[in-house]
């Protein structure tokens, strides 16, 4: 794989685990009530706020937050979203 691709894909990631976070605490959620949302554990919910991606993470995980917060799955990996505060990552 071409290391400028590795990079991006990194970049995405790291994008995607900020926007994680960003999306609970601009809507009020605790780490509780997220983890529920995503259907995954307080735990992974911590590490993947880290930039830790858990290792059986699958892909549904971007659907249910699309869903529960209506917004579209490329949003989570956009980093103009996280730097704007009127972004689209709230509930709606």
């Amino acid at each position: 794989m071409n290391k400028n691709l590795n990079c991006k894909i990194d970049e995405e990631i790291i994008t995607f685990c900020q926007n994680i976070k960003i999306l609970r605490e601009r809507n009020g959620l605790s780490k509780k009530k997220m983890a529920e949302i995503l259907g995954i554990g307080v735990k992974s919910l911590s590490n993947l706020e880290q930039g830790i991606m858990p290792p059986k993470m699958g892909t549904n995980i971007i659907f249910k937050i699309s869903q529960h917060f209506k917004i579209k799955p490329c949003e989570l990996f956009c980093s103009s979203v996280t730097l704007h505060p009127d972004s689209r990552l709230k509930l709606m």
